[in-house]
């Protein structure tokens, strides 16, 4: 099979992502619906790609601040206002190549994956994180090694901008509590230029000394897009006959990853990851938005402009009528119904990172509402926008006020498209509102201390470094022949718990991969890990 060829034909459409625009959208929906939030103002966005590229993040950031035609930063005067916040992610990277561009403008930016290792006192100080501190994260792996005497572990990170940052700064903290490592090995960075073939040739080094050690725990410090690496190591294991030391080991996911993959990658087999322990972000199934999906319909939604390249490949079915299109496919009726999907392709339970999505589009409404509300009650601020349209139609009428939320988001995460449609020229005459910078900056004080409650009870807010105050869900990947798995929740970190309740595990409902054998380790006199050197000096005992 050409790799190359099957990623780059079909790259664009990752069908679990297609959950996070869905989260987007449902969450506004149900605030415009919500007379108690923003009566009077229609919440709306758009949806911008990173094509996992810093270069793609940069254009869109800056289409942000300019006209539709043009990217002029500093002259907009259209139909189209400035954007009252970004809502950045899933991968690090996004935040860091749009973060020196919209904090120049004092834009807020909801991060809804991990935050990348950056200035907070200039570049990330107009950044919230629907994320914990990643401190937390770190400390309770630490405390779940330790609770199963795992002193003994290899750790495999992406090749990205994190990873050092990761090994100088967190690494350490492992050391320091008695655990060594076997190995610490990169995995190739994913990105939509690079080619699947030599990023697999880059990653043999990799697989080899991973399945080579003799470690049963291995700790992947990874990205959302990491697990479709992943799915490549048991095709290179088995393609290179590279032996394997230890079988049954138990992956232990950080919590930014998450199931997706390649279209190619849909039947080939995740029972590598049955017994494999991660962290979440707290989170809720929300049974609302599963009665959002189960309507969700090709042929009713005219807005969404990726419903039907996420119905064609979810469904192995196609739209067009030419024969062309359709070797190997079946015609698509739009009757088909997303919840009869396996999960290996589309998950209707809400995921963490989309509940993260969820949440963050009301913060922003939260905050928002506050604003408005603070500048009724002060008739000195009134907000007075006039425009005039030139050659005005009959048909052609003023709406309510509208807010646009815009989204950066990953270009593989399918969404609303913007369509283009012939318009009228506008042209802007008077505008008196307050300095777009001044307006920005007030909002993202109020956005940082913000604080309600959703609509599943859960409170959201933030601690004053603008990080979510959330603990982690430990959760067990169940996988089955059919390719689908399960995310059974067995504990729980809560940071801000007593220490009794800081940490809490039910060690009877783990389902460990069939061929696992714990063992545990005597350290002797370990130095501290520094980034030179790696001392290991161990004693295996059988339990």
């Amino acid at each position: 099979m050409n790799l190359d060829a099957a990623c780059n034909s079909q790259y664009r459409v990752l069908t679990h992502l297609y959950q996070h625009i869905l989260a987007l959208a449902f969450a506004v929906k149900e605030i415009n619906e919500t007379p108690q939030i923003l009566p009077n103002v229609t919440l709306g966005f758009h949806i911008y790609n990173s094509h996992f590229s810093a270069s793609w993040t940069y254009e869109a950031s800056m289409e942000l601040l300019s006209r539709r035609a043009k990217a002029i930063p500093n002259y907009k005067c259209d139909a189209e206002s400035t954007p009252i916040a970004v809502i950045g992610g899933p991968n690090s990277n996004v935040c860091l190549h749009m973060t020196p561009i919209l904090s120049t403008y004092k834009i807020p930016q909801v991060i809804y994956g991990s935050s990348p290792v950056m200035n907070k006192q200039s570049q990330g100080v107009f950044f919230h994180q629907m994320f914990p501190n990643g401190d937390h994260q770190y400390r309770g792996i630490i405390k779940l090694l330790l609770h199963f005497q795992w002193t003994w572990i290899g750790v495999v990170s992406e090749a990205d901008e994190n990873t050092e940052g990761f090994i100088e700064n967190v690494l350490p903290l492992f050391s320091q509590s008695g655990i060594c490592f076997d190995f610490i090995e990169t995995l190739p960075k994913l990105t939509s230029s690079s080619g699947v073939t030599d990023m697999v040739g880059e990653g043999f080094h990799g697989v080899s000394v991973i399945m080579e050690s003799t470690t049963n725990v291995v700790v992947v410090h990874g990205e959302i897009q990491t697990m479709m690496v992943m799915k490549m190591m048991p095709q290179v294991v088995n393609f290179e006959h590279i032996p394997i030391r230890t079988k049954g080991k138990v992956w232990f996911l950080t919590a930014q990853m998450d199931i997706t993959s390649f279209p190619f990658q849909r039947n080939w087999d995740i029972s590598f990851l049955h017994g494999s322990l991660s962290l979440a972000i707290h989170s809720v199934n929300l049974l609302a938005f599963q009665k959002f999906l189960q309507i969700k319909n090709p042929t009713t939604e005219k807005e969404d402009g990726f419903i039907k390249d996420f119905w064609e490949e979810s469904f192995n079915c196609s739209f067009s009528s030419s024969v062309s299109d359709n070797i190997g496919r079946q015609i698509c009726t739009a009757e088909e119904k997303m919840e009869t999907l396996p999960v290996s392709v589309f998950e209707m339970r809400m995921t963490a990172h989309s509940y993260n999505i969820y949440n963050a589009v009301y913060a922003v409404a939260h905050a928002l509402h506050t604003r408005h509300s603070s500048q009724f009650k002060n008739r000195g601020m009134a907000v007075e926008v006039r425009w005039e349209l030139a050659n005005q139609q009959p048909w052609q009428t003023t709406g309510p006020c509208r807010s646009v939320l815009s989204t950066l988001t990953d270009r593989n995460s399918p969404g609303f498209q913007a369509k283009t449609f012939p318009r009228p020229t506008w042209r802007c005459l008077e505008l008196n509102l307050e300095p777009s910078a001044f307006k920005h900056e007030k909002l993202h004080h109020i956005l940082r201390s913000i604080s309600f409650n959703n609509s599943a009870g859960e409170k959201v807010h933030f601690d004053p470094n603008g990080e979510l105050i959330a603990g982690f869900d430990i959760i067990n990947w169940l996988t089955f022949p059919n390719q689908s798995f399960l995310r059974v929740k067995i504990g729980k970190i809560d940071p801000l718990g007593t220490q009794e309740k800081s940490f809490t595990i039910h060690e009877d409902a783990i389902v460990w991969p069939n061929q696992f054998n714990q063992t545990w380790m005597t350290v002797f006199n370990v130095p501290k890990i520094s980034t030179q050197t790696l001392a290991r000096i161990y004693v295996f005992q059988k339990i």
